[in-house]
């Protein structure tokens, strides 16, 4: 009889040892998603200060961008999506007759359209080209709640900005350059049935991740000093009952491995945010099409076109006149 009833005192605390675990985990994993995916970070949404970031980075830039305003090249665009939320983009639109065409520029983690500032002064300023550049579900002036990591995002890219962008310039080329999780999201846009009718020549992506689950590993290891296992398999999963999308399936070497687009590989080599041996494998995952790959030496993560701003320049616009021509 006694030990009938230490037994199943043993099993009692077996189950609630289990209990107890398992409840640890999820919070921790929980926590992980929301650090993630609702991360408390101002600049996200403050097109103003990230502005001023900016300006104070490089001056010439405010006449610059004061002057497209003043002369209504440069303007807001406000749609609604599907799913019922506005989203934002800044329409650029040069004021002569030969343009040789469009560039659809896409933001980074926590970033917005004003951040990208360089990327589309380089597209409009010394390539000569229109811009759209689009604020990524909850980010900027678009509204939404958590980031999406790329991966829903490049629902949005293919069926409301590079539209978009046709129909202010039908008659044009367009190029999709997008930075870190903009990287991300324009390779994982690459691998979606884009229309010809669209005139999407290519893509460029800046230093952006090949697969979120793995990016997650490994922030949860060096960021939060916890190993990958079992948390972010518990992380993935509430991704998939809070958001409606796993990280697991948000994989740009995938969607790459079914891009037939011509695509522009650039990576700082010394980039820990988004690790540099990434570069290799979104490189090495595209294996129809042309590609061209540039590690930019020295360079910290999104920092090549300002250690680089001469050779940036040269090889984008180096890129797309090559691919145009194919």
């Amino acid at each position: 009889m006694k030990a009938n009833v230490k037994i199943k005192r043993y099993i009692l605390i077996g189950i609630g040892t289990i209990v107890a675990t398992l409840a640890i985990i999820i919070a921790i994993s929980n926590y992980a998603l929301n650090m993630a995916c609702l991360p408390d970070n101002p600049r996200r949404n403050d097109l103003n200060m990230c502005m001023e970031e900016i300006f104070h980075k490089y001056p010439d830039m405010r006449q610059w961008r004061d002057s497209l305003i003043e002369n209504g090249l440069w303007r807001d665009t406000f749609v609604v999506a599907d799913d019922g939320l506005h989203r934002h983009a800044y329409i650029l639109t040069q004021n002569c007759e030969s343009v040789p065409g469009a560039t659809v520029v896409v933001h980074g983690y926590c970033d917005n359209s004003a951040r990208m500032m360089r990327y589309y002064y380089l597209h409009y300023e010394k390539l000569h080209r229109n811009c759209l550049v689009p604020d990524l579900y909850g980010h900027g002036l678009s509204e939404g709640k958590n980031v999406r990591f790329g991966w829903l995002d490049r629902l949005d890219v293919t069926n409301i900005w590079l539209p978009m962008a046709h129909k202010l310039w039908p008659d044009m080329n367009i190029v999709q350059h997008g930075l870190s999780m903009g990287g991300a999201t324009t390779m994982m846009t690459s691998g979606e049935e884009i229309p010809d009718s669209l005139r999407l020549i290519g893509f460029i992506e800046d230093c952006g991740y090949n697969n979120t689950y793995e990016l997650m590993c490994g922030k949860m290891n060096d960021e939060v000093g916890l190993p990958a296992f079992p948390f972010i398999n518990f992380t993935n999963w509430l991704c998939d009952l809070r958001f409606g999308w796993k990280m697991s399936e948000a994989d740009a070497e995938k969607q790459l491995a079914k891009c037939k687009r011509p695509m522009f590989f650039i990576h700082g080599d010394a980039d820990t945010y988004v690790p540099f041996y990434m570069l290799q494998k979104n490189y090495d995952a595209k294996t129809q099409g042309y590609k061209e790959m540039w590690a930019a030496p020295g360079s910290e993560h999104a920092e090549s076109i300002h250690d680089h701003w001469e050779e940036y320049v040269k090889r984008v616009d180096a890129y797309i006149k090559k691919i145009e021509n194919l």
